[in-house]
């Protein structure tokens, strides 16, 4: 999914994305089954979700947000910090509530 956003798209994500506060906290426990099923709810309502990572190191803070959007069908659009970004597009909202990539 990753080669589906332009970088004028992902320009546009990131920016939107910059306001937002993370809806998802990954713990002690790490990334299971139960919070990737966590995430892709969130992602099938919202489209753009943040992300907070637990802290290590800047690598594998990477591998976990690449395992994330691997386990969510998500694209990887911006890696901040202990942040990540996460967008995947859902046509099944009505179109108030999508985030609209075309005409930005």
């Amino acid at each position: 999914m990753d080669n589906e956003l332009t970088s004028a798209q992902r320009k546009s994500l990131r920016s939107i994305g910059r306001g937002l506060q993370p809806k998802v906290t990954i713990g002690k426990a790490g990334i299971n089954e139960s919070v990737l099923a966590h995430i892709r709810g969130q992602l099938t309502r919202l489209e753009l979700l943040k992300v907070r990572l637990p802290a290590s190191d800047t690598a594998g803070r990477a591998d976990a947000a690449k395992q994330i959007a691997d386990g969510t069908g998500a694209t990887l659009v911006d890696l901040v910090g202990r942040n990540a970004l996460l967008y995947r597009p859902n046509e099944q909202l009505p179109d108030e509530k999508r985030i609209n990539l075309s005409g930005r």
